[in-house]
């Protein structure tokens, strides 16, 4: 009968010291999966924001890209307008040279002409004189 009751009791605390190793190592097995959840959840965050982080990036430089395009683009827009300004101005001044060499030379032409013709004016004159002078002399 003691033999059996120590049995019994060895038999109980057996059982009780199976039933607590299994508690810890469910126990243990818990803390692990939620430390390797834990760590997965990390992992995933940390890659997120890596992933958020270069889709930013990206945009930003896209938006660099498209914005050095357009700064360059109104610069040869402007730089274009101002040459054009530049080649009607040098036009502009280019003909009011040729008009003023051109009003020039008919001036001087007209001048010439005038002075051409008051020469004959004059020729005519004293040849008109001369030959009174010579027809005065002649009657006399």
């Amino acid at each position: 009968e003691e033999d059996t009751a120590q049995h019994q009791l060895q038999r109980e605390e057996d059982t009780a010291q199976h039933q607590l190793q299994r508690e810890e190592d469910t126990a243990r097995h818990q803390l692990l999966r939620k430390e390797l959840t834990r760590q997965k959840l990390l992992r995933e965050e940390d890659t997120a924001q890596h992933q958020l982080q270069r889709e930013e990036d990206t945009a930003q430089h896209q938006l660099q890209r498209e914005e050095d395009t357009a700064q360059h683009q109104l610069q040869r827009e402007e730089d274009t307008a101002r040459h054009q300004l530049l080649r009607k101005e040098l036009t502009r001044q280019k003909l009011l040279r040729e008009e003023d060499t051109a009003q020039h030379q008919l001036q001087r032409e007209e001048d010439t002409a005038q002075h051409q013709l008051q020469r004959e004016e004059d020729n005519a004159r004293h040849q008109l004189q001369f030959a009174r002078l010579e027809e005065m002399f002649a009657k006399k």
